[in-house]
């Protein structure tokens, strides 16, 4: 059976605290493999939506919908199965390992083995036989355990609120090509950053909040262009340095571009006018 394309609708959804909306008649569609950046002010309601999403908050109005059923809040509600969040900063035992901390999470629902969990703390980049406690880690460390917390069942859709805090720059290149690859198999994703280059460099789609209204300000589709060979790998890259280069195509070397060009023929024609030959843009 095949897995719908939406798996988040949300529909007409507010959201009071106090006498104060924080969220107005919001709308949001979230297709599978999607990657959406939502940005804003402090206290705009950004981490207010995450919550709502993964049930710890109560909508005031207004549906979520995750893969075909309606999420209704709380301990006797219909709760997401197929969600993870890291929502601020992440929390642990601090008088166990990283390991033994999400031996703890996982044995919540018992999907995952042990050697699933050793892959994933490796995969961010912590060791799993540490024996340091928690306690004794770094915000660094922290960070990417919280990480590994939220994509060692491979949900299918991740929420990250601010991801990137306390992260060198080898932590942030995991986090992006863990990202990008979770994306590819079809694992769908809403982050919420205040570093532009967090929210440009992943997302196809942008959105703010702004007096409780969420709406989108960038939209980019993610294009793969395949080359003939290096010499135009080269000056496709030095026309556009930004592209991640890819496996090859039957040979021929491809790079995978974020990038609102209208369509394929926009592109053709100016890697046309600076003599890069191209097998296929999709």
């Amino acid at each position: 059976m095949l897995k719908p394309k939406i798996v988040l609708s949300i529909k007409n959804l507010s959201k009071k605290l106090g006498n104060r909306e924080v969220l107005k008649n919001v709308n949001l569609d979230l297709e599978r493999g999607d990657i959406i950046g939502i940005t804003g002010k402090n206290g705009s309601g950004k981490t207010t939506l995450l919550r709502i999403i993964i049930g710890l908050f109560y909508p005031s109005s207004g549906d979520v919908i995750i893969e075909g059923k309606k999420l209704t809040p709380g301990l006797l509600g219909n709760l997401p199965t197929n969600v993870s969040a890291l929502i601020e900063n992440p929390t642990f035992l601090p008088e166990f390992t990283g390991f033994q901390n999400l031996k703890i999470l996982a044995s919540i629902r018992n999907k995952i083995s042990d050697e699933d969990i050793k892959n994933t703390m490796d995969l961010v980049g912590l060791s799993p036989s540490n024996r340091k406690n928690v306690s004794k880690y770094s915000l660094g460390m922290k960070q990417r355990l919280g990480i590994a917390q939220a994509i060692m069942e491979k949900p299918g859709l991740i929420l990250f609120d601010e991801p990137t805090n306390a992260l060198d720059s080898d932590g942030v290149k995991i986090f992006n090509d863990i990202v990008h690859n979770m994306s590819k198999n079809g694992t769908s994703f809403i982050m919420v950053s205040h570093k532009k280059e967090d929210i440009y460099t992943l997302c196809n789609k942008v959105y703010k909040i702004e007096n409780g209204e969420l709406n989108i300000i960038h939209n980019q589709k993610e294009w793969r262009i395949v080359v003939d060979d290096l010499v135009d790998l080269e000056n496709l890259l030095r026309l556009y340095p930004k592209g991640n280069v890819m496996k090859r195509i039957n040979g021929h070397p491809s790079v995978i571009y974020k990038n609102d060009w209208e369509n394929s023929a926009q592109i053709h024609e100016v890697l046309n006018k600076n003599k890069i030959n191209t097998i296929s843009i999709e």
